[in-house]
């Protein structure tokens, strides 16, 4: 796509290049011509500015998309698992067990109140409002 800069540029190009090669008489009487350019610009402007408005819009989208790291996660906390497509609330923050040491683990409630030992993946766990978002 091109810049709002460009489109500018070529306007303003066609404009001089009109007003270059076309007799005098109907350089002076074209006032519809010189309407059609204002509003070509109007046009370039009104788009970009959506296209700022747009690109604004996507970002709280954005900010739900990143992942948790392992050190974002709190007693208490809902996330979303991106894997199980299910909302976890966060019991236990740390879990050590001998012999796994180099694994990031955490307990979650489950609906009936008994604790699941989950394994910490990176772009698995996310905002609990994941789950109603569709981000594309």
């Amino acid at each position: 796509m091109l810049t709002k800069g460009k489109y500018l540029e070529i306007i303003k190009e066609f404009e001089d290049d009109f007003f270059l090669h076309t007799p005098r008489f109907v350089t002076y009487h074209s006032p519809r011509f010189m309407k059609n350019i204002y509003e070509l610009n109007q046009l370039i402007k009104e788009h970009f500015e959506l296209v700022e408005e747009y690109n604004t819009l996507l970002t709280p989208c954005n900010a739900l998309s990143q992942p948790y790291k392992f050190e974002d996660l709190k007693k208490g906390m809902w996330v979303w698992d991106n894997q199980l497509k299910w909302c976890f609330e966060i019991a236990i923050c740390k879990v050590e067990i001998k012999g796994y040491e180099n694994l990031k683990m955490f307990k979650v409630k489950n609906y009936d109140d008994s604790l699941t030992l989950m394994i910490f993946e990176k772009n698995r766990f996310y905002p609990v409002q994941m789950a109603n978002v569709r981000c594309e």
